[in-house]
């Protein structure tokens, strides 16, 4: 799925998408007007004409979503290991999404504003 960095940015963070159990991507959270939108992509530490390379490859493929606040059905506090500053997005199908955040108050507060308006 292609992600484009959204206009109107509201808020914004450098996150740790918890993509699965076992897999961290690096990304981006952004808050607009009508959606939460996130950009991720998996990393790799590599060094010379070869890995140089391979970092463009794999860092080259994004994932993320793009959610309608009306498509929110719950957030709240999760963690993951010594973190508990997780958001735990559910979507209206019960589709689960878990993104470490810095101030997750802040981001919490943020959401829950934009799914009442």
């Amino acid at each position: 799925m292609p992600m484009e960095i959204p206009s109107h940015v509201l808020l914004k963070e450098k996150v740790g998408y918890l993509k699965s159990a076992l897999a961290l991507l690096n990304g981006t959270l952004y808050l607009t007007e009508d959606s939460l939108v996130l950009i991720a992509h998996k990393t790799t530490v590599a060094s010379g004409l070869l890995g140089r390379w391979l970092k463009q490859k794999v860092e080259a493929k994004k994932y993320g979503f793009r959610l309608a606040f009306s498509a929110i059905a719950s957030v709240k506090r999760g963690s993951q290991g010594l973190q508990n500053n997780v958001l735990v997005i559910t979507n209206t199908n019960q589709q689960e999404y878990r993104i470490i955040v810095k101030d997750y108050d802040r981001w919490e507060e943020a959401i829950y504003e934009k799914m009442m308006s």
